[in-house]
């Protein structure tokens, strides 16, 4: 009998060939050539061609997943479940091929759902994570509905999910803190307005700008303004938003800086996300970090930078313009 299975040399050769797609139709022919390979490989070889999927790498990635899926269909009764599953449990592994393995896995072993999503409420695939938090939560009936809600509510990340485990939590008379658990800075330090009169400001160094935060000193803000000082603001928001027009009232052609005092023990990783209707600038420990200059969008001005601290405090004044 002849065998139309890909060798294993054949299908490290047509990876190499997919890792190269790239936009505009880059390496297109060759990678469509190596899918045809790639789609030949038994499915054994479906472990390989997961751990081959890179995140940094999308193109070459729907080229894999789409091969693994055709091997899929045409071996369906050999999946490798034991090997699915050893990939889905290695946490290091990509989480769009975690997933994958996982959804192939099921076909394999329906049971295998039951043994597998209540170790996954902390992980690291955001995909498999709302899959046990949704588990948990149909299971929170009768005695332990207040238990299974609170894990499911400590572990949820999708908003949506967030948002409906919190409505149930708070008719069960609990009280929820929606700001907390996403780890919003909640109190600031807002000064301005300063000017930024046909969007010059924005390369402009004003007020505390440039110099170490002094949250008693007074600046001179924009020319209808005359002096203005560090404001307290705290957040009454679920979500940590600050309305500055609010809490400075409302200026056309304005700047404002905004700044928050937090504390790291230890040096380590760290995320920081903001989000604004119009123009950003961010700093961290007086270095700036991030910037995006976008007025009246369509979308708002979102930003995600990642990091180290290098000390145990960290300062980040935000200018939304």
């Amino acid at each position: 009998m002849l065998s139309l299975a890909a060798s294993a040399g054949e299908l490290d050769t047509a990876l190499a060939k997919i890792d190269q797609v790239g936009p505009k139709g880059t390496g297109a022919a060759a990678a469509a050539s190596a899918w045809e390979t790639l789609a030949k490989a038994d499915a054994t070889d479906i472990p390989t061609l997961l751990a081959a999927i890179e995140e940094d790498k999308p193109l070459a990635a729907n080229y894999i997943r789409s091969a693994i899926e055709a091997i899929a269909d045409r071996q369906a009764d050999q999946l490798p479940a034991d090997r699915l599953e050893q990939f889905v449990t290695q946490t290091s592994n990509n989480p769009r091929a975690r997933r994958l393995a996982y959804e192939l896995l099921l076909r394999a072993q329906p049971q295998a759902e039951a043994r597998l999503l209540p170790k996954m409420l902390n992980d690291p695939s955001v995909e498999l994570r709302r899959d046990a938090v949704a588990a948990l939560v149909a299971q929170a009936e009768g005695a332990a509905e207040r238990k299974n809600l609170q894990a499911a509510f400590d572990a949820a990340v999708d908003d949506d999910q967030v948002k409906a485990i919190a409505k149930r939590l708070k008719g069960l008379g609990e009280e929820v803190d929606i700001a907390r658990h996403y780890g919003f800075v909640m109190q600031w330090h807002i000064v301005g307005p300063f000017d930024n009169a046909d969007e010059a400001g924005y390369d402009e160094a004003q007020g505390p700008e440039g110099q170490a935060i002094d949250l008693s000193e007074t600046f001179k803000g924009s020319h209808d303004q005359g002096e203005v000082t560090w404001q307290k603001v705290v957040s009454e928001d679920d979500y940590g938003r600050v309305d500055l027009n609010k809490e400075l009232d409302k200026h056309k052609s304005a700047i404002a800086y905004a700044v928050a005092t937090f504390h790291a023990d230890e040096a380590r990783p760290v995320e920081l996300r903001y989000k604004s209707k119009n123009a950003c600038k961010v700093w961290l420990n007086g270095k700036l970090i991030d910037e995006r200059e976008v007025y009246h969008a369509d979308g708002s001005s979102r930003g995600r930078k990642t990091g180290r601290f290098n000390s145990a405090s960290a300062t980040t004044p935000a200018r939304p313009c």
